[in-house]
């Protein structure tokens, strides 16, 4: 992986008022104020220290507070440089007319995985000063200084997996206290997502590198341990069971309870035993 950095400034300028989408990436670390920005078709919370990457292709909108404006460190860059002078510094337009085809890959080579999506990281505030560092060695005057920022924004990115990894043990928590709550009630990733303000791919990845399985596969576990429970302990129906764990249909729930512990929900009220 060796970056091409196309741009870098400390600004509030937002243009865009409609969806865009760029032919190159972009990460933006917020320094001040408050707003918005939708990635895809999920939103987050900008604020002070809050960082968020989307690669070539994405499609996004950012939008400042009115009465609390976003200042931000902006970079445009991609993952090769091979295409140097392929497109100008307004490589962004408006989403119907982009081409698919014209945007630069987004994550060649080795690059890390956590970069194949967008994501945002909330209280990033320990790489503000890296950021504000290749801004201003990208703007400056010193000799080399674009090919100096050039070299700490792919450091920062060498680093980014990891530091992911390292400053969210709070946020694992925070996911495993949400699925706790809601665990027979939470449908879909994107319902920790949005309560979370992170992105349901992120939030995944946090899991199961802390656990070695992902949200769904614990959801599972953790809701048929649930109904062992009360088909030993209660005298509720299987269909009563089913619904209060989650499992909104009997024969799906029988099928899975089945295949995941050898035997069926009768067969486990029969038998008293602990399966898991």
């Amino acid at each position: 992986m060796e970056l091409y950095l196309r741009y870098a400034a400390d600004t509030s300028y937002l243009p865009n008022r409609f969806f865009t989408k760029a032919y190159d990436c972009r990460m933006l670390f917020i320094l001040e104020g408050t707003g918005e920005i939708k990635l895809g078709d999920e939103t987050y919370e900008l604020k002070k220290n809050v960082l968020c990457y989307y690669p070539a292709g994405t499609r996004y909108l950012p939008i400042s507070s009115t009465d609390d404006t976003l200042k931000f460190i902006t970079l445009n860059f991609d993952f090769d440089t091979t295409h140097p002078h392929r497109f100008t510094l307004s490589s962004t337009v408006a989403e119907e007319e982009f081409c698919p085809e014209k945007a630069l890959a987004s994550h060649n080579g080795d690059v890390p995985e956590l970069f194949k999506t967008y994501f945002v990281i909330q209280n990033a505030y320990n790489l503000r000063n890296i950021f504000l560092e290749i801004e201003q060695e990208y703007n400056g005057n010193e000799r080399y200084g674009k090919e100096k920022a050039a070299a700490k924004l792919q450091y920062l990115c060498y680093c980014l997996p990891t530091y992911n990894i390292d400053i969210n043990r709070e946020l694992f928590n925070q996911i495993l206290s949400f699925i706790n709550d809601h665990l027979c009630t939470m449908q879909s990733n994107k319902e920790l997502a949005q309560a979370l303000n992170y992105h349901p791919y992120y939030l995944n990845k946090i899991f199961k590198m802390r656990t070695g399985i992902s949200i769904h596969q614990y959801i599972l576990k953790k809701r048929l341990e649930k109904s062992v429970q009360l088909l030993r302990d209660t005298n509720k129906s299987i269909a009563e069971i089913a619904n209060l764990c989650g499992f909104f249909d009997q024969r799906h729930f029988s099928s899975l309870f089945s295949k995941k512990l050898g035997c069926t929900p009768s067969q486990t009220r029969k038998s008293g035993t602990k399966l898991l």
